[in-house]
């Protein structure tokens, strides 16, 4: 039986007091270093996220066959060495013994041992490190006080007037595309072009013209040259969202182009360079893709040269009165009074949506409260958003119900319409199609499992007897 992961007393997990908003334009931050029996070296940890595992592109490379490609993550924070197992497949084991306690995360703040698969590490704390923001608070349209948020601001400006490809996780609704445009917004690249694709709205059989361009006469439908997405974004930033979802066969495809910062169009035999910077994001961690085959381990070494991820509401509600006054002076309604109860009531909310459910929350509740002066409680009370969201006892369980309420608006916000509700959404229209009949908002049956709709000829020959030879 697969050992469960669990935490032990040797480790400090994660508290409340982590997301604490700290004053100041500055963070302290725990380091350490760790060394892993045969490996050369030792592994020096910062706020930047790092790496360990099998894979050359690994910040530690441990060759051993016990060692996932991408095995673990460690990064400083204010409590000490935060250590996340990637999904290996032979665990990561921390405790007294080295392999006492099987973790999946936890913050390492004293001197210990343990292994990775079989093969033994030790940590061992440094001095903290002062990391300096030049702007507390903010970077771009991000707003937050709390340590995650500070070391993000951190990173983020000490790389965003660089060339480096960046990758951005985070759950639906954080704002990842706002960080990808606070990265373009604050580089040599301002003045160019920000161009961005939803790998995951795009049909796979398009997505490579989409990307590359097309010639004309390629395929049916090709009646002109187009350029592709690399070439609108040439002297600036080309931001791939959902980059999880996109197929294998074009991940090499793109591999090639990054290298060689050449494209060709599809049906083209002229190749033509561009000068383009990629910023990458997803909700999935593209590391446990890379151990599970789904993505390529070349490309994510390519496209990772930075890796920061964004914490989600849940995780920073101390950050809830910075980001109501930011949303309520962007809704206009900077009048409206942030009272205490309001705050405990928002804070109760498990908010499955993050930042996009907080604003469209807002929204619907000011809808029925135009007097000027009111206090937020007063305006909550009005909102059309079910109370079953903050009820709801399990994370998932609070996703369905944000689900219920973003797509029921959506769905009388385009009287049905599910290209546009899609486009809003940045979803693919056929995901939108089949979530919309989960939630019963929409009657018709699929095409194919329709009783009145006749079979296609393809269906009716697939049925007829094979001919006697």
């Amino acid at each position: 039986m697969k050992d469960r992961p669990k935490r032990t007393a040797a480790l400090s997990p994660p508290g409340d007091d982590e997301t604490a908003p700290l004053p100041g334009s500055f963070l302290v931050v725990q380091g350490g270093r760790i060394e892993v029996d045969g490996a050369p070296g030792a592994l020096r940890i910062g706020s930047d996220p790092q790496v360990i595992g099998r894979a050359p592109g690994c910040a530690l490379t441990v060759a051993d066959d016990t060692v996932s490609a991408v095995h673990a993550e460690v990064r400083a924070t204010p409590k000490g060495v935060r250590l996340r197992d990637m999904g290996s497949r032979n665990g990561t084991f921390v405790g007294p013994k080295g392999g006492d306690a099987r973790i999946s995360e936890a913050v390492l703040s004293a001197p210990c041992v343990g292994r990775f698969g079989a093969r033994r590490f030790r940590f061992v704390p440094e001095p903290a490190e002062t990391l300096v923001l030049e702007r507390p608070n903010r970077f771009g349209g991000l707003v937050g006080s709390t340590p995650e948020m500070l070391a993000l601001f951190a990173t983020l400006q000490r790389y965003a007037r660089g060339e480096l490809s960046v990758v951005i996780r985070g759950e639906t609704g954080t704002g990842k595309e706002r960080v990808a445009r606070a990265i373009h917004e604050s580089s040599p690249r301002r003045a160019g072009p920000f161009v961005a694709l939803n790998c995951g709205a795009i049909p796979e059989n398009l997505i490579e013209s989409e990307l590359f361009g097309v010639k004309k006469g390629a395929f049916t439908g090709a009646d002109h040259d187009r350029p592709g997405l690399f070439l609108e974004a040439d002297g600036g930033t080309l931001f791939f969202d959902e980059v999880a979802e996109m197929a294998k066969a074009l991940q090499s495809k793109l591999l090639r182009v990054l290298e060689h910062q050449e494209v060709r169009p599809v049906g083209g035999h002229r190749t033509r360079r561009v000068d383009v910077r990629t910023v990458f994001a997803t909700h999935a961690d593209l590391r446990l893709s890379v151990n599970e085959g789904r993505f390529r381990q070349d490309l994510y070494f390519r496209i990772a040269q930075i890796n920061v991820e964004i914490p989600p509401l849940r995780q920073r509600l101390a950050d809830l009165p910075l980001l109501l006054s930011d949303v309520l002076a962007d809704l206009g309604r900077s009048d409206v009074h942030v009272d205490p109860d309001a705050l405990a009531m928002l804070r109760a909310r498990p908010w499955p949506g993050n930042i996009r459910e907080l604003r469209t929350h807002l929204q619907l509740a000011l809808e029925g409260s135009r007097a000027e002066g009111v206090t937020l409680s007063q305006a909550l009370a009005t909102t059309r958003l079910k109370d079953s969201v903050a009820r709801a006892t399990t994370y998932e369980g609070a996703r369905r119900e944000f689900d219920r309420g973003y797509y029921t608006e959506l769905n009388i916000k385009h009287a049905g319409n599910v290209s546009k509700i899609a486009e809003e959404a940045g979803r693919e229209r056929s995901t939108v199609r089949t979530l919309l009949r989960a939630l019963g908002l929409r009657t018709d049956v699929p095409a194919d499992q329709d009783p009145k709709r006749k079979p296609s000829s393809a269906a009716r020959r697939a049925r007829l007897p094979a001919k006697k030879r």
